[in-house]
């Protein structure tokens, strides 16, 4: 598995939607903060990335599900699908 720094992403940049009639195909720009979502109790994060950026430490991909659970996201590199022309 791979951090999300190794596999290239960057939360701060947000995540390009594919939708062609969009400015830069349509860019999402995640919630994101040095701080602890699951600490905010004004904040309901349920069906949301979050991008954590502590100071000091390697930034983090989270994904809070419908009911509020939390989990960190990894990546893992796929192998190339070679698709006949």
């Amino acid at each position: 598995m791979l951090t999300p720094t190794q596999a290239g992403f960057d939360g701060a940049k947000g995540i390009r939607l594919g939708v062609p009639h969009m400015v830069d195909s349509g860019i999402y720009r995640l919630k994101r903060g040095s701080t602890d979502p699951r600490k905010e109790e004004n904040h309901d994060f349920k069906r949301q990335l979050v991008w954590v950026t502590p100071k000091d430490e390697e930034p983090e991909l989270w994904w809070c599900n419908d009911l509020g659970e939390w989990f960190l996201v990894s990546f893992e590199r796929m192998i190339p699908v070679h698709i006949p022309e």
